[in-house]
């Protein structure tokens, strides 16, 4: 439910034409390469999968490598924060003590 309510969500700012605005910004005028990086960087903060499905309903006009490096940024953008992707907040809902937010920037360095 809880990411049918996402992508609904990002349908709809797709609808009224943000992600398309967005999209012509990040991919026309800074380029493919540092558009993905930085949305790598944002998938640390918002869920990694709305993310991605928020760049393939703004379609922009990429290479097959930049469309690589887009699933490997947010991928790994996804988990360097612990509240960055579902399995890790999750999973600091079922174990509090054996994994929370400090234990995870311990190993971040790891990611």
């Amino acid at each position: 439910l809880f990411f049918y309510g996402v992508i609904v969500a990002v349908g709809g700012l797709g609808v009224m034409g943000y992600l398309d605005a967005i999209a012509r910004f990040a991919f026309q005028e800074l380029g493919p390469k540092p558009a993905n990086i930085l949305i790598g960087a944002l998938s640390a903060l918002i869920d990694n999968i709305p993310v991605l499905y928020a760049v393939l309903v703004a379609d922009p006009i990429m290479g097959r490598a930049d469309w690589m490096l887009i699933t490997l940024t947010t991928g790994c953008g996804g988990s360097i924060l612990s509240f960055g992707s579902a399995a890790g907040v999750g999973l600091m809902g079922q174990e509090p003590k054996h994994y929370n937010f400090h234990k995870h920037l311990q190993w971040s360095w790891a990611i």
